[in-house]
């Protein structure tokens, strides 16, 4: 990593300028002849787009104008289609949130010669996968600041029994019927999935024993390759009776597995303990502000935790926090202060994803995330002085970007996958060779669709990345993203996230619900088993989404969001969390997954 960010801090020095000849990176709009070929809310002015001069702007956002009205590059105009809620628009079509239109629900396969850049996904609520409102709608009303310290101190929640004493078991299944054919204009030159090889070493450097935390490890065994594929995992469920939630948008444990984090999109941080099965919540807001969470990773040692989000000001602008959870504290049960310390390095933009990588000792990194134009900038961050490193770089993006993962290129190097989903379609990778650092767009393939995760394999070898919009699993290797028909595509069912198993043997890929029957979306993938033809029932990867998920206890519908699973690191099982936004509020869930045969989660509890 240190070859990698050296390479970074030569190549991100740029000086902002307005000749378009002389300006390369994150300071420079993309290339254009007229206003046309220019991001929403940015002209074109000396062959770039650029923020048009502050005479001409009467508006940022859509709220700055009437009701009736909405901001179009930088002027309010009437808007005749502008929507409210789901009410307001005509039968078959849905009141999207970002965007305040109504737009086509999306009942229906989608057409596989459709283009890949969809603006925002179809639901019939807020889809904060973002987890946060969009500019042009207000964040909630704050509640007035009370005279005494914001502090609130933390709360058992909910420890009732579980409601249902009996998991809902979930035998695998093929799930090769909802792939689609695809369009005639996929490239075939790129990678082809069979012809990974099965035997790939790992990285000198990564122990595949990784999911124990180094300070439980007395003795060290010598490395003896990765795990055995596992066979197809059969899943239990049940839903916990965690209170206090609004949607859960991300969950990770500590390394030794005695607690885990998980993030509300909104203010909330639970603290669950595997050993007692409740959790108790900090609310993390400030007085008249809230705090979006995003993402979150533990320091390998299991010292600390790093929380990212962002804030909206009074000024109606986003700016990136980054929040430090101290293990030591936690555990001594000191009062939240101790326990949570905000950094105080806000950044222009939310800081979207954070990210450690493989090797021992690196620096994490941090995703920031700057709209109007989509930038895309990683920063290195030292834990230990809470101050950024000299890892910067930044790259212009079709899309606003939600993701990162560590990932090798094509000569086994470290390099930094960026996955965008928010308002377009995008996937940008930053590497070194011959010790000169470069970014790379759509490498391999740009006919993703918009993208929401990235999990890379333990050590680098490969990464899954799920696109939501068309509803496929890709696979990106050696520098390269497979093709559109090499995919694994499940066009009845929403998918979103992607996580791998410590150990690598498995990963989990969640989502919304799919149509008619509801279930909670889950597919399982086992390590290199990424084959997925279309003419025969023998996919590698198993559905093993949640049976009755709009019943008690889940009571979910095709508007509920699994938004992340974590393994836990000593057994076969851990947490999904979720839930769903709307108009009238927020709702979250977590929900225990166990798969049976494997290392049982119950005897850590003993």
């Amino acid at each position: 990593m240190a070859v990698l960010a050296a390479a970074l801090l030569a190549g991100c020095s740029e000086a902002k300028t307005d000749d378009p000849s002389a300006c390369q990176g994150a300071f420079c709009g993309p290339a254009c002849a007229s206003d046309l070929d220019c991001p929403l809310g940015t002209v074109c002015q000396a062959g770039a787009c650029k923020e048009p001069e502050p005479d001409t702007v009467t508006c940022r956002s859509d709220v700055q104008c009437a009701p009736d009205e909405v901001c179009r590059q930088g002027v309010c105009e009437p808007d005749d289609d502008r929507c409210e809620r789901n009410s307001d628009c005509p039968d078959g079509q849905l009141c999207d949130r970002d965007s305040r239109t109504c737009i086509q629900e999306d009942d229906d396969e989608p057409d596989a010669d459709d283009p890949p850049d969809i603006p925002d996904p179809p639901q019939d609520v807020d889809p904060p996968r973002d987890v946060a409102p969009p500019m042009d709608v207000p964040p909630d009303e704050p509640e007035p600041p009370d005279a005494e310290p914001d502090i609130i101190e933390p709360q058992d929640v909910d420890q009732d029994p579980q409601v249902d004493a009996e998991p809902d078991i979930v035998e695998p299944q093929d799930v090769e019927a909802d792939l689609v054919d695809p369009p005639e204009d996929v490239q075939d030159d790129v990678q082809e999935p069979e012809d990974v090889p099965e035997d790939i070493d790992e990285p000198e450097d990564v122990q595949d024993d990784a999911q124990e935390p180094e300070d439980t490890q007395d003795d060290v065994e010598e490395d003896v390759g990765p795990p055995p594929t596992p066979e197809r995992g059969v899943y239990n469920y049940q839903r916990l009776p965690v209170g206090g939630l609004n949607e859960a948008v991300r969950v990770g444990f500590h390394p030794d597995g005695a607690y885990a984090v998980i993030l509300n999109y909104r203010n909330n941080v639970h603290i669950f303990d595997w050993q007692t099965q409740q959790a108790t919540v900090y609310d993390l807001s400030a007085p008249g502000l809230d705090v979006y969470w995003l993402d979150m990773a533990f320091d390998p040692q299991g010292r600390f935790a790093l929380l990212v989000g962002y804030t909206i000001d009074n000024d109606d602008q986003e700016q990136g926090i980054i929040v430090k959870l101290d293990d030591a504290a936690l555990r001594s049960l000191q009062n939240q202060e101790e326990i949570f310390t905000d950094y105080g390095l806000n950044t222009e933009g939310r800081l979207a994803a954070v990210e450690y990588p493989w090797e021992e000792g690196g620096d994490p990194v941090v995703l920031e995330r700057r709209e109007n134009p989509d930038i895309a900038t990683l920063r290195g961050f030292d834990p230990e002085t809470g101050q950024w490193t000299d890892f910067l770089t930044s790259q212009a993006s079709g899309a606003g970007c939600d993701d990162i993962a560590f990932v090798n290129n094509e000569f086994d190097e470290p390099g930094i996958l960026v996955v965008c989903g928010g308002g377009g379609a995008d996937v940008l990778y930053y590497t070194e060779v011959g010790g000169i650092g470069q970014w790379r767009v759509d490498p391999g393939n740009n006919n993703l669709g918009n993208t929401s995760r990235v999990a890379a394999y333990p050590g680098g070898q490969y990464a899954l990345v799920v696109s939501w919009s068309g509803r496929s699993i890709y696979r990106f290797q050696s520098g390269l993203l497979n093709g559109y028909s090499d995919a694994p595509r499940y066009s009845r069912l929403g998918l979103w996230s992607v996580t791998f198993q410590p150990n690598g043997s498995r990963a989990l890929i969640t989502g919304r619900a799919g149509i008619s029957p509801v279930r909670g979306t889950n597919i399982e993938y086992r390590h290199d088993l990424y084959r997925c033809p279309s003419v025969n029932n023998d996919c590698d990867l198993t559905e093993v989404s949640i049976p009755g998920f709009d019943q008690p206890p889940f009571n979910g519908d095709r508007n509920t969001n699994l938004n992340e699973a974590a393994f836990h690191p000593l057994c076969d099982g851990g947490l999904m969390v979720g839930g769903y936004t709307n108009f009238q509020g927020s709702n979250g869930t977590v929900i225990r997954f166990d798969i049976e045969g494997g290392q049982d989660c119950d005897a850590l509890q003993e």
